[in-house]
């Protein structure tokens, strides 16, 4: 799960895809050595992984260009650029949110426009930023599948130790 939270930060896949390879393999390690009923947890521990990993992957770049939003201080000049970009983009979710054409059509270059007014914030940070506004909030996004995969975790765990039979 570490690895995959360094993408929210940093754009290298290597150490989300060398975990990802080796929950794979440890994955494969159970199912070859496992008593019966420890399968479907394993397969949940994966799946719930892969869940993670899937909105590292299709969000983390957007939440990359919001730390730069969020690295402007209130003393900064930019910062009233930041403001407006930050209610643009909330206005702009909103009429994905409630599926209105027209107030998107009229919010996307509003948002557009006030990002573009940010220094240090590239075209693709901006494009990423308007895409990012077509999906739910990531912060709760982000929890729900934490918690389903410590869920997961938990539940392989314990269905393990009632298999071996370890009671404390």
């Amino acid at each position: 799960m570490r690895a995959v939270d360094r993408l929210y930060v940093d754009a290298d896949r290597g150490p989300a895809e060398a975990a990802y390879n080796n929950l794979a393999h440890a994955f494969a390690g159970v199912d070859l050595v496992a008593q019966s009923g420890l399968e479907m947890q394993a397969s949940r521990v994966v799946s719930t992984a892969e869940s993670l990993a899937n909105l590292a992957q299709d969000r983390a770049e957007a939440a990359r260009a919001k730390a730069v939003l969020d690295s402007v201080s209130q003393f900064d000049p930019a910062y009233a650029a930041v403001r407006r970009a930050r209610l643009a983009l909330a206005e702009l979710r909103r009429s994905y949110v409630e599926d209105d054409e027209d107030l998107n059509r009229a919010n996307h270059p509003i948002a557009s426009t006030a990002l573009g007014q940010i220094p240090g914030l590239s075209q693709e940070q901006v494009n990423r930023l308007l895409l990012d506004t077509q999906f739910p909030e990531l912060a709760p996004e982000r929890a729900r599948c934490r918690e389903a995969h410590g869920e997961a975790f938990y539940e392989l765990i314990a269905q393990a130790r009632t298999v071996l039979g370890i009671r404390s």
